[in-house]
């Protein structure tokens, strides 16, 4: 009972102090408060909404109730003056804290310039564990609203998004048949895909490492096309010829735009259920481009499908 009445106490002693009004520190913390509050994605239509007479006294509770912690906070202690601690400014730090937005968009569905904000990326499929939603910076564009790249003067550019990774060829540039078995498609495959993906031939700077993103674990995969690599001699698909990096279900499927492309793959275990995504990073980037691309991949927020 004394917890509940303690904010009572505290307006009642501020008034009868006879002050008419409280000091800035004490409206700086209410809207530092309010600021700090993460706000629930809304997708759209645009309404807004109608406030119940309810949810205005829930407003009004609210407000005094911020105002009675901030004056015991930071109003005048018995025996001298008090700050309170001071919270550590890494102590909010997530990959998700720039994807926390008023709005979330989809990525348009033709390849067009997108305008710098906050969008979410998915193939749509019913069956896909998550979607990934991202804060962009300018200059991307899109693919028919699944991936995204950042176009580059000095290289084909970055290409990023959700994609299926079940598995690979068995060589990337002579024989694109895939690897039999592939491994299992549930989370309890991570290790075996990682593994996959790490030891293909024609490919050199090979590493998995364990990593967290919006509270889920995973395996990021990294590796690059080896620099003496002739693609223009590997085998032919669709009348060109291709060096293949992973598989998608049984087909070969992602290929390689030139020597020393780097490919990045996260494996992410969502919910129980395998989830992949990945970043093309071409020979030749600018240190800006680099870090657009780190900006993006620390604002990633993963939403579970049901």
């Amino acid at each position: 009972m004394t917890a509940r009445r303690e904010p009572e106490r505290l307006i009642r002693a501020f008034l009868d102090e006879g002050a008419t009004q409280l000091p800035d520190r004490a409206f700086d913390a209410v809207r530092h408060d309010i600021h700090r509050t993460r706000q629930r994605v809304v997708i759209g239509p645009w309404r807004e909404p109608e406030m119940t007479t309810l949810t205005r006294v829930a407003i009004a509770a609210a407000a005094v109730v911020a105002i009675g912690v901030a004056w015991a906070t930071l109003g005048p202690r018995q025996g001298g003056v008090g700050t309170g601690p001071t919270p550590s400014p890494f102590a909010s730090l997530s990959p998700s804290a720039g994807a926390s937005a008023t709005a979330v968009a989809p990525i348009p569905a033709n390849i067009t310039a997108i305008p710098a904000g906050t969008y979410r990326l998915g193939l749509g499929d019913p069956n896909d564990a998550a979607r990934i939603v991202a804060t962009l910076g300018t200059g991307w564009r899109s693919d028919n609203g699944t991936l995204v790249f950042l176009d580059s003067q000095s290289s084909d550019g970055i290409g990023f998004g959700p994609w299926p990774v079940t598995g690979t060829v068995i060589d990337p540039c002579t024989n694109h048949a895939v690897k039999q078995p592939t491994p299992p498609a549930g989370v309890e495959g991570i290790d075996e895909l990682a593994a996959a993906l790490t030891t293909q031939k024609g490919t050199t700077r090979a590493s998995a490492t364990a990593i967290t993103i919006d509270g889920y674990s995973g395996t990021l995969v990294e590796f690059t096309v080896a620099s003496n690599i002739d693609i223009t001699k590997c085998q032919a698909a669709e009348g060109e010829s291709r060096f293949y990096i992973w598989a998608t279900g049984g087909t070969a499927e992602r290929y390689v735009q030139g020597n020393e492309e780097t490919n990045r793959i996260w494996i992410m275990n969502v919910a129980g259920k395998r989830y992949t995504f990945m970043a093309r990073v071409p020979k030749g980037l600018t240190a800006a481009e680099l870090a657009e691309l780190d900006s993006v991949v620390a604002s990633i927020q993963l939403e579970p499908v049901p």
